[in-house]
């Protein structure tokens, strides 16, 4: 229930002075000074019939006082010796009569002096007052304005029993009066019977109605009150400072007899010295939402009760409707819920927090951090245990702090009766009162304990220390919390072992951590070698799940093949490889899926873009439980390697061919030989030149063999290409005039010498010039020319042998400088070669450091070759 201090404010906001109040409305003000019946009245159907009293002499007294003035007005002489006069005072005198009574419970009596004064003096008036004077149509007013009021406040057959006094009445007045005829009254008598009977069927039905309407409001009201009374909520009636009305289920719930409820005053339901302001204006007010307090039995217990309340009108004036629900088992089992949770919760933070850490200090920390969320209390401990003694490890609270920790002595457990039954009982021990017990040691060194809880710290059966709670209230720590404290306990035993486990362990983590700590950068190391070389191996690595697709690549798919990650993923192995390869590559993977075992295919790979390379597959199965799950498909080019084998094929062929045509003509000269002795000299000198042209092949495969393998012996000295230049075409001028071709010889003056071998050097200018005679028609020319030139920022000599001949052909120009190459204007020519001329000449040239190149001569008609040679050795 609400407090005291709160019933006060109630009082104080719900009946404050009308000066404190908003001003009310003229109109509100005169009709409560001059219609307002008196609060005596309850029941609505009387305040309301008393209000319509009211008003009718309201208005009716004014009337009469009218009816005085008018007579006073319009006759001459004294108004006291007037008839009309002397009725009109009598009438506002009952008037004035029945509107005092209609403001009190007497309202009824006053209907009933209405009703008679009206008939009585109206008939008066008729058999006093000259009937000339009379008004018919005012006397029918007075009569069925008793016929009104009798309808409204008496039953029907007194209305009808006035009627017939009324008709009764009308008929004798001309027989009690001559100056009245029954022509002057049959009339009015006529219509104010049938006025009067409206009047009194309407009176009827109204009744009727309100009959009804009585029936279902008692019908209503008595369930409301069956229900009031069944229910096992309290409801109550209150004005703020007593209780009206309460029903059984209040009376009950409070402890007190449903008679004593009444006139009660709250504050005997409120716990002393407590208040709720907020929530008692809120009901005061009629405010609907719900709330909790705390409130008193008539016992002295305390209770927990849920609360709403609302304004109702109760007879007259604005009170109170209070709803009360005991709530006190409900509470206890969310206390018992919220402790229980809060316990867990705490339980399993603290366990979180301490096995978090393995640090011992961390670990004492964290246990009191959390011990506040288990028991509260205001100082708190923890005592660690070695031998017979025990040490403060740990301290926090009111008045207390690690000063006091380290200023303590180490403590005798078998001297503090505390301790020593904690340890001998390995049970939680509680003081209820530090302050009536004799043999009390004091472990905080505070002045104001009052109740102190112990529980030990077991680890296997052992007491390895202690956690000990003070408080300033006595008989504070519970059953409840000595067991929560225990379990709390336990929850720090197994992380102060695993904290000492970590102590003593710790240099073999230490140890075991850098062996660790080394293994993984070493593995750490050799993943990222592994990356590196995965990442930069020139073979192409995919891998392929169980159907073929590409589910990753490294970085050699897009430099090989030309399609990135993103790409290939979309794609197939089938799809990476020339159509001619493709059905090989399906069954390669079915090989595989089906043995689980490597395969291992040539095929022609289709790089982005329609070109082609060979290349050798490996299919390498990662099976894993039984079953494929993933392939690795690794592409090594082999294109160099088949071009080699091509080169190789076509160099059998090549010297095959070349060592077949002297072969053939030794023995053909031989044959002959031996069957023509006369011709011996003509065939001896024949097979001399065979042997010589034999010899020169060979001698040029000797030759190549050692500059490719660099066994080749070179004397570097000072070389000047004019000078070199002049002596060899000096050499050929006889054959080149045989052939009628012209030789000429163009040297710059400022042609820097360079470092050669002179004889490699010309061996190439004659490989040059040689070529140039051989594939030079009559009337050509071959023209030799020698200057300076860099290349690649270095300053050199260059030689260049350019002819008239048919050129070089554009298939032919990659193939030059390969060995056994001849190109078509060779083949065309008829001319003995070997295709190694100039294969030598590009390796001697390039053994020097230099560059020799090939091109269409000038206007694109002949060839012309040229080399360079650096100044200054590489």
């Amino acid at each position: 229930m609400w407090q005291s201090d709160a019933l006060q404010e109630i009082t104080t906001s719900v009946l404050s002075p009308a000066s404190d109040r908003p001003k009310e409305s003229l109109l509100s003000w005169l009709y409560a000074l001059f219609v307002e019946p008196s609060a005596h009245i309850r029941e609505p159907d009387q305040r309301r019939q008393a209000q319509l009293l009211t008003v009718i002499m309201v208005f009716l007294i004014p009337q009469a006082i009218l009816g005085v003035l008018w007579v006073v007005l319009t006759r001459a002489g004294s108004p006291f010796q007037n008839t009309f006069f002397q009725i009109a005072l009598v009438m506002i005198a009952a008037f004035v009569a029945v509107y005092i009574l209609s403001r009190t419970r007497f309202f009824a009596y006053g209907a009933a002096i209405a009703v008679a004064s009206l008939t009585v003096l109206t008939f008066t008036a008729a058999l006093l007052v000259n009937p000339s004077l009379v008004f018919v149509g005012e006397l029918l007013v007075w009569l069925l304005l008793a016929v009104v009021l009798s309808g409204i406040f008496f039953p029907l057959r007194w209305s009808i029993a006035l009627m017939v006094i009324h008709l009764a009445g009308l008929l004798v007045l001309p027989l009690a009066s001559s100056l009245i005829s029954f022509r002057l009254i049959v009339v009015p008598t006529i219509f104010v019977e049938i006025l009067s009977t409206l009047v009194v069927v309407w009176s009827n039905h109204r009744n009727l109605v309100e009959a009804d309407r009585r029936t279902i409001l008692a019908e209503s009201e008595a369930r409301y009150r069956t229900l009031l009374e069944t229910v096992f909520d309290g409801i109550i009636l209150h004005d703020n400072t007593q209780i009206l009305e309460g029903n059984p289920g209040f009376a009950a719930m409070f402890g007190y007899d449903l008679r004593e409820l009444s006139g009660m005053p709250l504050t005997r339901l409120a716990i002393h010295g407590t208040g709720n302001k907020r929530i008692a204006r809120a009901i005061a007010i009629g405010d609907q939402p719900i709330h909790e307090l705390r409130a008193v039995r008539a016992d002295g217990a305390i209770l927990d009760v849920e609360v709403v309340g609302k304004s109702q009108s109760y007879y007259g004036r604005t009170v109170q409707m209070a709803a009360v629900r005991d709530i006190s088992e409900r509470k206890r089992a969310e206390n018992a819920e919220y402790r229980r949770r809060v316990l867990a919760e705490a339980l399993r933070d603290t366990a979180s927090a301490l096995n978090s850490t393995l640090d011992l200090d961390e670990v004492f920390e964290r246990i009191l951090s959390n011990l506040n969320l288990v028991v509260p209390h205001n100082a708190a401990a923890v005592i660690t245990v070695e031998g017979d003694r025990g040490y403060i490890t740990r301290i926090r609270g009111q008045g207390v702090d690690a000063a006091s920790r380290d200023s303590s002595p180490a403590l005798i457990i078998s001297e503090i009766p505390f301790l020593r039954e904690i340890q001998r009982t390995a049970k939680p021990v509680s003081v209820e009162n530090t302050g009536e017990t004799a043999d009390w040691v004091d472990l905080f060194r505070t002045d104001w304990q009052g109740s102190c809880l112990g529980v030990p710290i077991l680890s296997d059966d052992n007491v390895i220390g202690f956690l000990v709670l003070e408080s300033q209230q006595p008989d504070f720590f519970s059953g409840m919390q000595a067991d929560d404290l225990r379990t709390f306990a336990d929850q720090a035993a197994v992380a102060i072992e695993n904290a000492r486990l970590y102590q003593a362990l710790h240099a073999r983590s230490q140890s075991l951590e850098e062996a660790v700590q080394e293994r993984t950068q070493e593995l750490s190391r050799i993943t990222d070698q592994l990356a590196v070389i995965l990442n930069n191996s020139p073979e192409t690595i995919l891998l392929l799940n169980p159907e073929g697709l590409v589910l990753t690549a490294n970085r050699a798919l897009e430099t090989s093949i030309g399609y990135t990650l993103e790409e290939a993923r979309s794609l197939s192995l089938p799809a990476l490889v020339s159509a001619t390869s493709r059905k090989g590559v399906r069954n390669a993977l079915t090989r595989a899926l089906q043995t689980q075992e490597a395969q291992h295919i040539e095929i022609m790979v289709e790089r982005k873009g329609r070109e082609h390379f060979d290349a050798d597959l490996i299919l390498a199965p990662i099976v894993e439980r039984g079953r494929v799950i993933n392939l690795v498909a690794s592409f090594h080019d082999i294109t160099s390697l088949k071009q080699v084998e091509r080169m190789k094929d076509a160099f059998i062929s090549n010297v095959s061919h070349e060592l077949r045509t002297p072969i053939t003509s030794l023995k053909l000269y031989h044959d002959l030989l031996s069957r023509k002795p006369e011709e011996h000299e003509r065939l001896t000198s024949r097979i001399g030149r065979e042997i010589n042209r034999l010899q020169g092949i060979v001698e040029d495969l000797l030759q190549l063999s050692r500059l490719e393998q660099n066994t080749a012996s070179i004397d570097i000295q000072r070389v000047w290409l004019p000078d070199l230049a002049h002596e060899y075409a000096a050499d050929r001028t006889m054959l080149a005039e045989s052939r009628r071709l012209s030789m000429l010889v163009e040297a710059e003056p400022d042609t820097p010498p360079v470092p050669a071998d002179m004889s490699l050097i010309g061996q190439v200018i004659s490989i040059l010039l040689t070529n140039a005679i051989n594939y030079t028609p009559a009337e050509g020319q071959i023209t030799i020319r020698v200057y300076g030139k860099d290349c690649d920022g270095r300053h050199g000599a260059a030689l260049c042998v350019e002819d008239s001949g048919p050129g070089i052909a554009a298939d032919d120009m990659p193939y030059l400088f390969d060995r056994f190459y001849r190109g078509k204007t060779g083949q065309n020519s008829g001319m003995p070669g070997t295709g190694l001329g100039l294969s030598i000449a590009r390796q001697i040239v390039e053994r020097h450091g230099g560059i020799i190149t090939a091109a269409h001569g000038k206007g694109g008609q002949g060839a012309r070759f040229e080399i360079w040679l650096p100044e200054t050795p590489a």
